[in-house]
């Protein structure tokens, strides 16, 4: 369901490129849990971006799940089932205003795709960032997610993680009702 749902807006978002020449990158943010916790980065220092595990959807990937997947293990360690596509919707372009980093990946624009899973099981060997190099994944309240993410919205000056982070947001408080 999700690769059809995926390959339609593959579709749809290749013909808007093409019509604009906008060179377009796919990336996707895997909102897992484990019981009523979100696996995530919450970092202790506030001034800190929380994350969740994310990424470039890779030509290898053929679908959202698999990149939802790979980049969860690389990331987190965690494996991931039940992957199921919370956020469709054509509004989440990112554009940047200048030149900046999508650009020196050559992309023009980025479509945001956001998924739910099931976090399964931890295993520290399939990560590829060690404790020291960030690998600071784990469960956390996603209500304090939620709160401090929007704090670090509001002092972030990077307009590209503020597009994310209220993607994530939005898709949480769906997620959980609120």
């Amino acid at each position: 369901m999700i690769r059809k749902n995926f390959l339609t807006i593959v579709t749809e978002a290749e013909k808007m490129s093409l019509i604009n020449n906008l060179r377009t990158r796919h990336r996707v943010d895997v909102l897992a849990f484990k019981d009523d916790l979100l696996l995530a980065y919450l970092p202790e220092d506030v001034t800190q971006r929380p994350e969740v595990p994310g990424g470039g959807v890779d030509q290898e990937d053929f679908d959202l799940v698999k990149a939802a997947e790979r980049e969860t293990m690389e990331e987190s360690g965690w494996t991931i089932q039940n992957v199921k596509e919370v956020n469709v919707d054509y509004n989440t372009i990112f554009k940047p205003k200048d030149y900046n980093w999508l650009n020196k990946i050559g992309f023009d624009q980025e479509i945001q795709h956001t998924v739910k899973a099931e976090a399964v099981k931890y295993d520290p060997d399939k990560t590829y960032m060690s404790e020291g190099d960030g690998n600071k994944f784990s469960l956390v309240d996603p209500y304090r997610f939620i709160n401090q993410t929007v704090y670090h919205i509001e002092i972030s000056e990077n307009d590209h993680w503020k597009f994310q982070a209220c993607l994530r947001v939005a898709s949480l408080r769906s997620i959980l009702g609120i």
